[in-house]
């Protein structure tokens, strides 16, 4: 869900996380993105390395303990239809769409917008984490996959607006919510 970049258009200082594959994609796919590439002030990029484990510091002094980590899980998907032949080769599935599981001392979030059908990778850090963002379009898979009980807090996102799951009258928002599910909703606070 690289969008919102277009709306940090004239934002100062950007500092990007994403796959080796993503950063290509808007580095050199896409003209619509070249304002990433503007020499000041200049993108900085990291690199989200799926299926590792990364330690954050959010100290100026380097050898104190990481405050937080995090670990991207591939959801699966595909790339966008204007990316050409040599790099669709050049990407590797997994790092298409990740979700992020975010660590600090006993308590763990899970934040996945976008889940492609048919890939589970994201399953066990839905299951371990205290809260999990989770995306609304797939919520009868979801609780095929992640039973009631199953985890802690679960809340479904990136709900469209004709969405049943958004009217309390409708039967599909009863199921969701027997369920387990939590709907977000403008405004919603969430604490760990």
């Amino acid at each position: 869900m690289v969008e919102g970049l277009l709306q940090l258009n004239d934002a100062r200082g950007l500092f990007i996380l994403a796959t080796s594959a993503v950063q290509r994609v808007l580095k050199t796919e896409n003209r619509i993105f070249e304002f990433l590439n503007r020499p000041n002030p200049q993108v900085q990029w990291q690199a989200i390395l799926p299926r590792r484990r990364v330690g954050c510091h959010l100290s100026e002094n380097p050898g104190d303990a990481p405050t937080f980590f995090y670990s991207a899980i591939p959801l699966g998907g595909s790339y966008p239809d204007y990316l050409s032949d040599e790099s669709r080769r050049a990407c590797t599935p997994d790092e298409a769409r990740v979700g992020l599981l975010l660590e600090q001392a006993d308590k763990k979030f899970f934040v996945a917008p976008q889940i492609q059908s048919g890939h589970s990778d994201w399953l066990k850090a839905a299951e371990s984490a205290d809260i999990s963002i989770l995306d609304a379009s797939l919520w009868r898979d979801l609780t095929e996959h992640l039973p009631k009980g199953s985890g802690g807090r679960k809340v479904l996102v990136h709900l469209h607006h004709e969405s049943p799951l958004l009217d309390e009258h409708r039967d599909e928002y009863r199921a969701a919510v027997e369920a387990g599910f939590e709907i977000a909703y403008d405004g919603m606070d969430i604490r760990l």
